[in-house]
């Protein structure tokens, strides 16, 4: 590179037009990067040329993050991690909530066919009887209350389980009329975003 080539020299660096971009290019190894594309020429403050200048070529440019950009990750994962563990949470709770609905779903479907088909009608107060083997481990099945028109059937204390559910208690309650027919209905005093539908 000759002076005659050379418009401007900035530092360690030469400001060179070419096809109405100016360029800059390092004495020592013909690295070259667009600063702006202006035929008229670069109107470029030394400070921001020398950054641009040590943030493509030089050695002396600090590596890695900034105390800035690195308060900005941290806010950015903390932020995240504000809404996406309350989720996970209650993705647990609910999955464990779950295990114990569906026995109680199959405990209720097992002792109405029982209670249809009994004469005179009643509900078991023994599950053998209806053949259900409960394997929950979240809670402990008991009968509550047994009769001719009603069967109760539900876990005391659900274990097991995050404190928010913890302790409390889910039954299924069976009901028959001879006008209405059978219905069920869950008795509970679990978080409302954690009860099965009604």
């Amino acid at each position: 590179m000759t002076a005659q080539q050379a418009t401007t020299k900035i530092g360690q660096a030469y400001l060179l037009p070419q096809r109405g971009a100016w360029l800059a290019e390092t004495l020592s190894g013909n690295k070259i990067v667009c600063l702006k594309n202006k035929r008229e020429g670069v109107k470029t403050p030394s400070r921001l040329f020398n950054c641009s200048y040590y943030r493509h070529f030089g050695s002396n440019y600090p590596k890695g993050f900034t105390l800035i950009e690195l308060m900005i990750v941290i806010a950015i994962v903390g932020i995240l991690a504000a809404i996406a563990l309350p989720a996970y949470s209650d993705f647990v709770t609910r999955t464990k909530l779950c295990d114990i609905i569906v026995m109680l779903d199959k405990v209720g479907t097992a002792v109405t066919e029982y209670h249809a088909l009994c004469d005179p009608k009643t509900f078991p107060d023994n599950l053998n009887l209806v053949g259900i083997e409960w394997s929950s481990k979240y809670g402990s099945l008991e009968v509550i209350n047994v009769n001719e028109s009603e069967g109760v059937y539900g876990v005391r204390r659900i274990r097991n389980t995050p404190t928010s559910v913890k302790n409390h208690y889910l039954y299924v309650r069976i009901t028959y009329s001879a006008k209405n027919g059978y219905s069920k209905q869950w008795i509970t005093d679990l978080p409302h975003k954690f009860r099965p539908r009604q």
